[in-house]
């Protein structure tokens, strides 16, 4: 029987919860080898996948594995997503709801979107955006907001021309 999606979280959570304990070993020999027998399996693991994403690579069977959160993060990990962080992050965004925040760009591990007139999106503004990033797009690292350029309100005729009386006949008004 497969885990449902809550079981694999606590599942993360625990194997998370392990490899941390793994800088508290000791005998440096030991945890040496252990390091390097958990980077094996992960290496090996990402080899079948990357195998598997090679034949359905292009397919509906690819996106669907990319949609799943747990096996969308395995891919990640392994840089196998079939989908570029940019479109993830967009999608994220639509998702959430959040369509007048835009993407701006994304440079290394940096992502740089464009807040709402206002600078708040979400309830909360940037916090909220790191916070839909972080699912959609583990490998950002930060989230740089950029706020909206104040509309400028000019006026079709400036207040100091509507005070200044005009000069009769000499053509040289405001």
């Amino acid at each position: 029987m497969r885990w449902d999606d809550d079981r694999a979280r606590e599942h993360v959570a625990r194997v998370e919860t392990l490899l941390s304990t793994l800088d508290a070993i000791t005998d440096e020999a030991a945890r040496a080898r252990a390091i390097e027998t958990v980077q094996a399996l992960i290496d090996l693991y990402g080899e079948c996948l990357g195998r598997i994403m090679d034949r359905i690579a292009g397919t509906e069977a690819a996106a669907a594995c990319a949609e799943d959160e747990l096996v969308g993060h395995v891919l990640l990990v392994h840089d196998l997503h079939p989908l570029p962080v940019e479109q993830r992050i967009r999608r994220a965004l639509e998702q959430a709801g959040q369509r007048d925040v835009e993407l701006v760009g994304v440079e290394g591990r940096v992502a740089r979107v464009r807040l709402p007139e206002g600078g708040t999106c979400c309830g909360s503004g940037a916090a909220a955006v790191e916070g839909i990033l972080a699912v959609a797009a583990p490998e950002i690292e930060r989230v740089d907001a950029i706020q909206p350029e104040p509309v400028s309100r000019k006026t079709l005729i400036p207040v100091e021309a509507l005070l200044t009386p005009l000069r009769a006949g000499t053509g040289d008004g405001p």
